[in-house]
């Protein structure tokens, strides 16, 4: 899992109406996209894609399938 930056975005304010926007523009890609507090999560054939707004930029996060299995089940025990 890397975390990488996609975009600055200092106004706190504006989160909510650039959230909307990235959405729209991801679904009108034909992106499987659903929105989530502070960002959205983008839905591809071999895992996820998670953005969200923190310190002042949005972050962009990868993961697997195979990722996001193996941290649920070690979560648990």
């Amino acid at each position: 899992m890397e975390k990488t930056i996609l975009k600055r975005w200092p106004d706190v304010v504006t989160v909510p109406e650039e959230v909307a926007r990235m959405a729209a523009e991801y679904k009108e890609q034909g992106y499987d996209c659903k929105t989530i507090p502070g960002g959205l999560m983008l839905t591809l054939e071999d895992g996820v894609v998670a953005i969200y707004w923190e310190d002042g930029a949005f972050w962009q996060v990868e993961q697997t399938h195979e990722e996001l299995l193996k941290k649920l089940f070690e979560e648990e025990e």
